[in-house]
């Protein structure tokens, strides 16, 4: 069987969508800076309503978020030099 190459949904041309692919992780970068504010607001929230901020798990929690996000910025901002 011979495949046959199925036109493009939604019209418009592979440039113009790849090009609006390429657009949505910065459009995208708000929602997820509110998601992580959303998060960590959460996270001291029930700290506090639970009194756990004398056992090492929250504290532990908390670290490994600003860690992870550290580094993940640290990340973005070499590959944004490299592009460059």
């Amino acid at each position: 069987m011979a495949s046959r190459r199925q036109p493009l949904r939604g019209g418009g041309s592979s440039r113009e969508r790849v090009a609006a692919l390429l657009d949505l992780p910065s459009a995208s970068v708000s929602v997820m800076y509110l998601a992580l504010l959303v998060m960590l607001l959460t996270g001291l929230a029930l700290g506090w309503s639970g009194a756990w901020w004398g056992r090492g798990c929250i504290w532990l929690t908390l670290g490994l978020l600003f860690a992870e996000s550290a580094a993940m910025w640290a990340m973005a901002t070499r590959g944004r030099m490299l592009a460059h």
